[in-house]
């Protein structure tokens, strides 16, 4: 957010507020004064000091809507580069009941449907804090893990469907895989002549 340019017609621009809640955010200073309990009704958590229970509340939606708004963009983009999305495909693997794409691109390699499926983490939490401290994209490379792990039986049985997990981390950080689709897409938005 620091290098992007405040362009409002783009929903780039941050209020002084939320500029000055993700600049505390991104140095580890603390947003509250004290503690208390989340303000949404279903959760029981503590809002901390630095609110970081903030970035990972799943009670009123603010994680769905991060998500569904990289998923847009993502299948927008794809959409430009004239690769044929499919958004959320149905029945992509047959009678498991699991959707592992939000989006895909038929014929990604011949015969093969590539499946993307993102998601958000954030390295503050228990399961990453330690070793996202000292190693750059731990968080998102560990959750990326976790969803091939959720998918690969499912995925074993179908050898025409590939799966790519996007990952991205609250401070910025992405997994390798995301990486590897920026790299792509760009590639397919070039001009050709």
């Amino acid at each position: 957010f620091l290098f992007a340019p405040p362009i409002a017609g783009l929903g780039l621009k941050l209020s002084s507020e939320e500029w000055s809640a993700a600049v505390a955010y991104k140095l580890g200073l603390n947003l509250n004064d004290s503690t208390f309990p989340c303000g949404s009704h279903s959760c029981n958590k503590i809002m901390d000091l630095q609110g970081l229970h903030s970035m990972r509340c799943g009670t009123e939606g603010e994680r769905l809507r991060r998500h569904n708004k990289l998923k847009k963009f993502f299948f927008a983009q794809c959409r430009l580069a004239n690769v044929a999305p499919i958004e959320e495909p149905p029945n992509l693997i047959r009678n498991c009941g699991l959707k592992p794409a939000d989006w895909g691109i038929p014929d990604y390699r011949p015969g093969k449907f590539m499946a993307f499926d993102i998601a958000v983490t954030d390295p503050t939490q228990d399961a990453f804090f330690k070793k996202a401290a000292s190693e750059p994209g731990y968080a998102a490379k560990k959750y990326a893990e976790g969803k091939r792990s959720k998918y690969a039986d499912a995925l074993a049985r179908d050898e025409s469907v590939l799966f790519t997990p996007i990952i991205a981390e609250t401070f910025g950080g992405w997994n390798k895989e995301a990486y590897d689709l920026f790299a792509n897409l760009a590639g397919w938005l070039l001009p050709r002549d």
